[in-house]
């Protein structure tokens, strides 16, 4: 009896010390995504038209997770060691990201190239020319001030991001990430109070400030750097003697009456300088969410699942442009059953299949790689 007792607790110490997931920010992950991909749908359906307020800085959620976990990792790891072998962070996060990011959006442009060099009846032997002519989109120079985003505009968050990591990621090599945390709020502060004073809305990617330096390369520094704020309030909270004290039925409660109050506050119309609410939103939210994640031991089948709508979403949000392009075109506009809920649906089959098939590569890629470093 006493060694089955025993028995029992170590298998529930073994479950409580295996990590759990941060679940709820997965959740959310999922949810935003969708969100774009119904916010592209809608406005290439109206010519151009948002039918939506608060959507803009929707992507901004996405980029505070990135700099969270950015942060997060030069402070677990401040200098170089074993582990990173001669490499920087930086290198290794960049690296990460090319593989995650541009190698399925380099894939999903491919496709939407042909589909829409295949629509406009462009001969066969001109797609290599146009591929040249238009060679600065999938090679991220959008936001550097070379060229535009003519096809794929999903392409202007991706460049976005690699650039502003190649200029933030040095910084934080160089000066350290204690110190670029402490101006982290100052240049939140300048950039976003710019585009309100300037723009009255988020909605801004390829407009120019000073020179050639697009507005779009200035939204993800902020969305970055914000996410570095959020690190600090997290930490705030996680020494936060009073929080502790409260039950975290309680902290669950209150962070997802916020954002179900948000999700359904997107729906707001001609409301455009309304979205710089989700600014100081997120600053209490998303800390208090990552929070109660790491405080909430979730089972394996939820930590799986939540593993996989986080890759999900990351798809959704990369190739539900092919599928908007597809609903948007003038010979299926009369078809009442290419409804925005059929839309959503073959998304997500989409996104799931193209999934599926990259992981599967990567993941044969990869084994194929260790195997042969190994024989040599």
């Amino acid at each position: 009896m006493i060694s089955r007792n025993r028995k029992e607790e170590n298998l529930n110490c073994k479950a409580s010390s295996k990590k759990s997931r941060f679940v709820l920010i997965d959740f959310l992950k999922f949810i935003f995504s969708i969100y774009v991909a119904v916010l592209h749908y809608y406005a290439f359906k109206l010519g151009g038209v948002y039918r939506y307020a608060l959507a803009y800085v929707i992507v901004e959620f996405f980029l505070i997770i990135l700099g969270f976990f950015i942060f997060k990792r030069y402070e677990k790891y401040p200098s170089i060691g074993d582990e990173l072998k001669e490499y920087s962070i930086g290198f290794y996060i960049i690296k990460s990201k090319f593989n995650n990011i541009y190698i399925p959006f380099f894939i999903s442009y491919i496709i939407l190239f042909i589909i829409m060099e295949y629509v406009n009846n462009t001969p066969f032997l001109f797609y290599f020319k146009d591929f040249i002519k238009n060679l600065y989109e999938p090679m991220l120079l959008p936001m550097v001030g070379i060229g535009n985003i003519n096809f794929h505009v999903p392409g202007w968050y991706v460049s976005a991001l690699f650039i502003s990591l190649l200029l933030i990621l040095p910084f934080i090599e160089c000066l350290g990430v204690k110190k670029v945390l402490s101006f982290s709020p100052i240049i939140c502060l300048l950039i976003y109070s710019y585009f309100y004073n300037v723009f009255g809305h988020g909605d801004v990617w390829y407009q120019k400030v000073y020179l050639f330096l697009p507005t779009g390369l200035l939204r993800a520094i902020a969305g970055i750097m914000l996410g570095g704020v959020v690190y600090i309030v997290y930490n705030h909270i996680v020494n936060s003697d009073f929080l502790n004290k409260i039950s975290l039925k309680y902290i669950r409660v209150f962070v997802m009456l916020g954002w179900f109050l948000l999700v359904f506050n997107l729906d707001r119309k001609n409301a455009a300088r309304t979205d710089f609410i989700c600014i100081p939103f997120y600053l209490i939210f998303i800390p208090l969410t990552f929070y109660h994640d790491s405080k909430t031991v979730y089972t394996e089948l939820i930590n799986k699942t939540s593993s996989y709508l986080a890759k999900l979403s990351l798809y959704i949000y990369l190739f539900h442009f092919i599928i908007t392009r597809i609903y948007t075109m003038k010979l299926l506009e009369n078809h009442n059953f290419l409804g925005i809920e059929s839309y959503i649906i073959v998304v997500i089959i989409f996104s799931s299949f193209m999934m599926f098939i990259l992981e599967k590569v990567k993941f044969s890629m990869l084994k194929h790689y260790k195997l042969y470093s190994l024989n040599m």
